[in-house]
């Protein structure tokens, strides 16, 4: 990025600043994949509306996976996006920087812990830890009593 002659000095700057993202996005989808793999090839258990067993399912699996890895991205989201945005905001509004070079840390680490009080409560909130499946999608060995079954997609 930094040596392309195409690419203005600002949008040089503003992709160095976002580029970590899809890393850290990709990363994190791929660690989950790789440690929850045992899920996905045996499947997860899925309990019935009263809290029984209603068996073994592989598309609960794939959906806990496929959930689980969204609720990383949701929460890391913030966390890349309120500090450098932040910081640039401050940057083109204020002096502070200029005046109190010192304070641009604070002020990013101050971000960044804001970053992390919105993403978690929000990845959170979006996907929640158990989840619900109807019973018509499960496989023919599950043996569900309700419409529903419920399963612990885990964080």
């Amino acid at each position: 990025i930094t040596s392309s002659p195409r690419i203005s000095p600002g949008m040089k700057r503003t992709l160095a600043t976002f580029l970590p993202f899809p890393a850290v996005a990709s990363a994190s989808m791929c660690n989950i994949i790789l440690m929850r793999n045992g899920e996905f090839f045996n499947g997860v258990e899925v309990y019935n509306e009263d809290g029984t067993s209603a068996g073994i399912s592989h598309l609960a699996a794939r959906n806990a996976i496929l959930t689980t890895a969204l609720t990383r991205i949701v929460m890391a989201t913030p966390i890349f996006f309120l500090p450098p945005a932040g910081v640039a905001i401050i940057e083109r509004a204020t002096t502070l920087f200029k005046r109190f070079p010192r304070t641009r840390i604070p002020v990013t680490v101050a971000l960044s812990t804001l970053g992390l009080y919105v993403g978690i409560p929000l990845a959170v909130a979006c996907f929640p830890q158990t989840s619900i499946l109807a019973a018509t999608r499960l496989e023919p060995s599950c043996k569900p009593t309700g419409e529903f079954v419920y399963f612990n997609k885990g964080l």
